[in-house]
């Protein structure tokens, strides 16, 4: 075993146990050593959103992003830091890319209807804001995208 599966290891062990100070430094080792593989920085993220540090989570996983950017599941997972900071219009836009790229996964467009209503809900006296951004338009067609997926025509 080699050094950086070793503080890999060391990372995974720590992070299951909730030790996550010691996993964070073990994966900020594997990192320093290997700072292309993605998987590294996705680790480190979910352990800082373990600990609701979000903005280094949001930077962990935007670095994954750079390394990987046709990886959907990043901007799924960087959608969920998004929304936890209730940064709505930035995790619209982070599944918005996520469908981009996977345009066939119909839980994305539920995530995005989802957000989308619920923003709208908070800001339903914000006729500007409803009339600039075309909210209704915009959910009903997530609507009928989301019904034609394969997942949506099994039930």
């Amino acid at each position: 075993m080699g050094l950086i599966d070793g503080y890999f290891c060391q990372g995974i062990v720590y992070q299951s146990l909730g030790n996550y100070e010691q996993s964070i430094n073990a994966y900020n080792q594997v990192i320093e050593l290997d700072s292309t593989n993605i998987l590294y920085y996705q680790l480190r993220g979910h352990v800082y959103f373990a600990l609701k540090n979000y903005p280094k989570a949001i930077a962990d996983i935007t670095k994954a992003i750079e390394l990987d950017p046709q990886d959907d599941s990043l901007y799924f997972q960087r959608k969920n830091y998004y929304s936890l900071m209730n940064q709505i219009e930035l995790a619209i836009k982070d599944i918005s890319k996520a469908i981009e790229i996977k345009p066939n996964n119909a839980q994305y467009y539920y995530d995005r209807a989802d957000l989308k209503s619920n923003n709208l809900f908070k800001r339903w006296k914000d006729v500007d804001y409803l009339k600039q951004n075309l909210w209704g338009e915009k959910l009903i067609q997530d609507a009928k995208i989301l019904l034609e997926t394969p997942q949506m025509k099994q039930l």
